[in-house]
């Protein structure tokens, strides 16, 4: 009998990335009440793994929970999301701070002037092509990752991940 992979997602997981991008775009509005049954239609799912999944979007601040009222998406305010920002750039400060201190390796610099040079390429336009879009979040997402690894602090990427998980806070967002 095969046994099951730890790395393949979940049904639960599933939900929850797809639950999340529907919230973070609007596609679910804050205060919508999400039933367990109403999830599971929208997502073809039973409703064990939606039970998770929207426990979990609980623990990720992205819905509420109260006894005998059920869960609904929750307002993010405009404080919220900049207290998120300060944390993130006072995480990523410190990693370059560190990052200064040990020195890049060759590998390391060379991802970070791929990135600026990908970055430029993309950003010289008048303005910002749609298309360009997932390829600026690729050299973003390479750029950040490159800095923690730097940083040579094994503990600082966990950090910065928790701060990726508040909403808007993401720079899969910006």
């Amino acid at each position: 009998m095969r046994q099951p992979d730890e790395n393949m997602p979940t049904m639960s997981d599933a939900i929850v990335v797809k639950l999340r991008e529907l919230i973070l775009a609007r596609k679910i509005e804050p205060g919508a009440r999400l039933t367990e049954a109403s999830v599971a239609r929208l997502m073809s799912a039973s409703r064990t793994p939606v039970s998770t999944a929207l426990r979990t979007l609980t623990k990720l601040g992205l819905v509420k929970y109260e006894q005998n009222r059920g869960y609904w998406v929750r307002e993010v305010d405009v404080e919220e999301v900049l207290a998120g920002y300060q944390i993130r750039a006072t995480l990523e400060g410190l990693a370059c701070r560190l990052a200064a201190e040990y020195g890049l390796s060759d590998e390391i610099e060379h991802t970070l002037e791929d990135c600026l040079k990908t970055g430029r390429e993309l950003t010289r336009k008048d303005c910002l092509d749609p298309a360009d879009h997932i390829p600026y979040q690729d050299m973003n997402a390479r750029f950040h990752s490159a800095i923690m690894q730097a940083s040579q602090n094994p503990k600082l990427p966990d950090f910065v991940a928790s701060c990726h998980e508040m909403p808007f806070t993401s720079n899969r967002i910006v």
